[in-house]
């Protein structure tokens, strides 16, 4: 529940709450007991509300209006925000649901992560007391150069002003509420074929690399997901693979599976609701903040949709919004961002490129690190 005490009068956060349920209630209701809201979803829809609200940029925007204006004004400004943004949330947790991959799925269409050599062997030889980490890379790293831009193309014709869409960082040409926020979204890819000459020749160090595939329990999937599963606070060790949305170019239009196309329509008409309830001055001021929280949540679905030239790719990935960040050297002179999937690295296959000759030693030493339950060669014919 909201800290009334510290963030508004008491009775601002009455207002403000009872428009949150009167928000998530059935239509034509007025008001919804919280009782009926499931406890889960509250809680944690209240955690993130709380830090928004709790912040002293949120209480210097929404301080008591001054003398001469009506205090009923701003109670119901605070109040359609509170609502807006919890809206928000439940619907970027329905897409986030709606696209993460399904035990089933996996076993239907197994994922394998494509890598050069020197790689996988990092992942499976200990250095000194440290044990090996599968990473993720931030999305600065992708070498999709339109990586975002999708997603913002999409809200733009389903009916999304261009102004707002760059207010929150979704199409080029406005500034970005907050740069910084992009480096906290970090995911790797994985395809759903394990023998696939496109792949190989990419990103498999040219057919001389490998593809790997994890054990079952490694990434965070299961048989079902009830909406709400995912919580809007960061939850600790949880790594889901996504479903990749592919788009057609900006030029043509845009079509997507009903139950998706719903849930972004809704997306859309919150954020233009929330982008109206904030007065001019504030949407270049103190709004600032405000925006880029909402961007920041954005993120989380924003890299889960592609253009097209990519869907050669088919591509499933795992992707997580954390400050927990490590930096090393790379390649060149631009050193590696990247976050760590902190659990034991544990392979059912290893599948050699079709460029690796097969060899005894290479099964051995794979074998003898208890992390491989099988290897393999390609059948690709490629040189």
């Amino acid at each position: 529940m909201l800290n009334s005490e510290r963030v508004f009068p008491q009775e601002l956060c009455v207002e403000a709450l009872a428009r949150l349920a009167e928000y998530v209630g059935d239509t034509g209701a007025s008001c919804v007991p919280f009782c009926a809201l499931r406890p889960m979803k509250w809680e944690a829809a209240s955690q993130q509300v709380e830090a928004l609200v709790n912040s002293t940029k949120f209480r210097e925007m929404y301080k008591k209006p001054e003398l001469g204006k009506k205090l009923e004004v701003d109670k119901e400004r605070q109040g359609k925000l509170l609502a807006h943004v919890y809206r928000l949330h439940h619907t970027m947790e329905q897409i986030k649901t709606t696209l993460r991959l399904k035990r089933e799925e996996l076993k239907e269409k197994p994922c394998w992560h494509y890598t050069r050599m020197s790689t996988m062997q990092k992942l499976l030889l200990a250095q000194g007391e440290q044990q090996p980490r599968f990473r993720l890379s931030n999305v600065a790293y992708m070498n999709d150069s339109a990586e975002g831009e999708p997603f913002g193309t999409l809200l733009k014709q389903c009916g999304s002003a261009p102004e707002m869409l760059q207010a929150y960082g979704l199409l080029p040409g406005g500034e970005v509420p907050n740069a910084s926020s992009l480096r906290n979204v970090y995911l790797t890819s994985l395809c759903t074929s394990g023998d696939y000459i496109y792949m190989w020749a990419i990103y498999a160090d040219k057919g001389t690399g490998c593809s790997l595939k994890f054990d079952e329990n490694f990434f965070d999937v299961k048989d079902s997901y009830p909406q709400g599963y995912i919580p809007f606070h960061e939850e600790k060790n949880s790594y889901p693979l996504y479903r990749i949305v592919y788009l057609p170019d900006q030029d043509k239009k845009m079509e997507l599976e009903e139950s998706l196309k719903e849930l972004v329509d809704e997306l859309v008409g919150i954020l233009g609701e929330i982008y109206q309830v904030l007065p001019e001055e504030q949407q270049q001021s103190k709004g600032k903040m405000l925006r880029a929280y909402i961007t920041a949540m954005l993120d989380q679905v924003r890299y889960l949709f592609k253009y097209d030239e990519y869907s050669s790719e088919k591509e499933v990935r795992c992707l997580v919004v954390t400050r927990k960040r490590e930096l090393a050297a790379g390649e060149g002179d631009t050193p590696y961002l990247y976050t760590e999937i902190d659990k034991e690295v544990q392979l059912d296959e290893v599948r050699f490129g079709p460029k690796v000759f097969k060899s005894p030693e290479k099964e051995a030493w794979m074998y003898a690190t208890d992390r491989v339950k099988k290897v393999s060669y390609s059948n690709r014919h490629y040189r």
